[in-house]
């Protein structure tokens, strides 16, 4: 896998370049205020224009220098890691989902032995979607805990960020494919034994497994070599975890959301039951360690949220004089 395609593939991270449309969207309207400023009048016009462009500078330089680095060193795993070692590790991962929850990991969802196959069947398309639509959860929780709280949102970032560079020596020592591109997917990787071949033998997935696979195939053929610890569950994990911490409303429709990606990483055979653990303690990892983070010194991200919050006060003003307007018409 090239630099460029793991670059891409971080990026388009779950169906959709929303993590990255957010961050583009922080800096057009970073853009958008600076020149608003600049043709303004006024004592407070210097003072607010350098504020602005201290904070645009200092978050544009840390997330380049963040991504660049992860994506560099997610590519220095794929590039060090052989084939014997990646397959001996997806038949351990396999061997351990058997050993710690009695079920052939994955694959057991879609088996005709499972009793609750028409349950999984039913609720396929949400388990689906939801393990999709990771990358638009992220962005619109960021954008939300950004107006609620500029002190949570430097956390999650931080977090955010400390997820996959405290999961890379893990794949280093640790390299391994998921499920579907073991097992599934014809490549260099697929060693399978005699035992599994019998398992999977009874592994008939749906309709919407089937399109599934298809596109996650036609997406990117090879796969990373990141599956344990897993990053979807990690982020999921830390997301939301911040976004209770800033909004304690969203407690109930948080721990749902969380459990549906769980339950959709393993559906759809992009990790193992114990890659879902391995990703959770990642998350409890990075939040401990960013609770000592001082980020109320990270006046970048509190610039970002204060100026936010009131332009966001403005445009809900408006709308709802606007709708004030039109009844009284109507």
């Amino acid at each position: 896998m090239s630099f460029a395609s793991m670059v891409i593939y971080l990026m388009g991270f779950g169906q959709g370049w929303f993590i990255f449309a957010f961050f583009v969207f922080i800096f057009g309207y970073l853009a958008w205020k600076i020149s608003m400023t600049a043709l303004t009048k006024g004592p407070e016009r210097i003072r607010t224009l350098k504020e602005l462009l201290g904070a645009s500078s200092v978050i544009l330089a840390f997330l380049t220098v963040s991504m660049f680095l992860i994506g560099f060193l997610i590519h220095a795993v794929s590039k060090v890691a052989s084939i014997e070692a990646i397959n001996t590790n997806n038949a351990l991962l396999l061997g351990a989902d058997r050993f710690i929850f009695s079920v052939p990991g994955p694959f057991w969802f879609q088996m005709d032995s499972n009793p609750l196959r028409r349950f999984f069947d039913f609720l396929a398309p949400v388990f689906i979607s939801s393990y999709l639509s990771l990358s638009l959860a992220i962005c619109f929780i960021l954008f939300v805990v950004l107006i609620k709280s500029g002190r949570v949102t430097a956390r999650v970032v931080f977090a955010f960020l400390l997820c996959p560079l405290i999961s890379i020596p893990f794949w280093f020592a640790f390299p391994a494919t998921s499920p579907l591109i073991a097992y599934q997917v014809p490549s260099a990787y697929r060693e399978v034994s005699d035992d599994i071949s019998v398992e999977l033998e009874d592994y008939q997935p749906n309709q919407y497994l089937e399109r599934f696979f298809d596109y996650r195939v036609s997406q990117n053929a090879a796969g990373p070599i990141t599956t344990v610890p897993s990053m979807h569950i990690a982020w999921v994990t830390v997301i939301v975890y911040y976004l209770v911490l800033a909004w304690k409303r969203m407690i109930i429709p948080g721990v749902i959301y969380v459990a549906l990606v769980n339950i959709g990483a393993v559906f759809t055979l992009q990790h193992y039951f114990v890659d879902l653990l391995a990703g959770t303690l990642v998350a409890i990892f990075a939040i401990g360690i960013v609770r000592y983070i001082p980020v109320e010194r990270v006046s970048a991200v509190m610039v970002v949220e204060r100026h936010l919050r009131e332009d966001a006060r403005k445009v809900l003003y408006f709308l709802s004089r606007h709708n004030r307007v039109r009844r009284k018409k109507s």
